[in-house]
This record gives structure tokens, C-alpha cells and sequence, in this order.
């Protein structure tokens, strides 16, 4: 989906301004609004503001997007299994390493 750009807006901190910029979509007739990042010059807020910015939603909370640019940056490979192998592999090398320092350490642990 793409959402329409409905302005600019400058913020002044600390003698510094920066901008965001200000979007609308429509879904099933219903209207949400959704902030950019802010930006360090008019010129980037401006280029976003030309583009077309296409979002994605959850269908249960739309009011819940995000860019679509930010959500393809997910990398397909994290996933849950990749991520119980991952602590797995981790968590055995660390009982390992645990477990050889409590030998060395207290050498009655071991077998005769």
C-alpha cells in the first residue's frame, strides 16, 4: 500500500532543526497517520516526501504500519529455529567451558 505524504514539519533543539514528515493511508475507508524518522535536512524530507512510500500493516491492527522499505530489511534466514540452533550451539560451549573449569578447579571432581 502506498501512503500519501500530508506535510512537513520542523522541529528547532539545541539550534538544530530537523524534519519528519507526515503520512496518511486509508484502509477500508479508514484514515491513519503515521510519522517519518526525522531528518537532518528539507532536501531528504523532501526526496521521501516525492517518492512513493509504501507501507506495510497487519491486517488485525492497521493502525500499526511501518515502512515496507524497513520491513524487507528482515533478514529471511532469522527465523525461530535458526535461533533455538543458535543458543543450543551457545549454550553447549559454555557448559563445556563451565564444566572443564570446575575440573580444573576442584580436581576431586575427578574420576580415579
Amino acid at each position: 500500500m502506498v501512503a500519501k505524504p500530508d506535510g512537513i514539519i520542523k522541529r528547532t533543539k539545541k539550534s538544530r532543526d530537523t524534519y519528519q514528515v507526515k503520512l496518511s493511508y486509508s484502509i477500508a475507508g479508514i484514515n491513519y497517520n503515521m510519522d517519518s524518522d526525522w531528518f537532518d535536512t528539507v532536501a531528504e524530507a523532501e526526496a521521501l516526501a516525492n517518492s512513493p512510500v509504501q507501507i506495510a500493516y497487519d491486517s488485525i491492527k492497521p493502525e500499526n504500519a511501518v515502512f515496507r522499505s524497513d520491513f524487507d530489511k528482515r533478514d529471511p534466514n532469522e527465523g525461530t529455529v535458526s535461533a533455538l540452533i543458535s543458543a543450543g550451539g551457545l549454550g553447549s560451549v559454555m557448559a563445556l567451558l563451565l564444566t572443564a573449569v570446575l575440573l580444573y578447579k576442584f580436581p576431586s571432581l575427578r574420576r580415579s
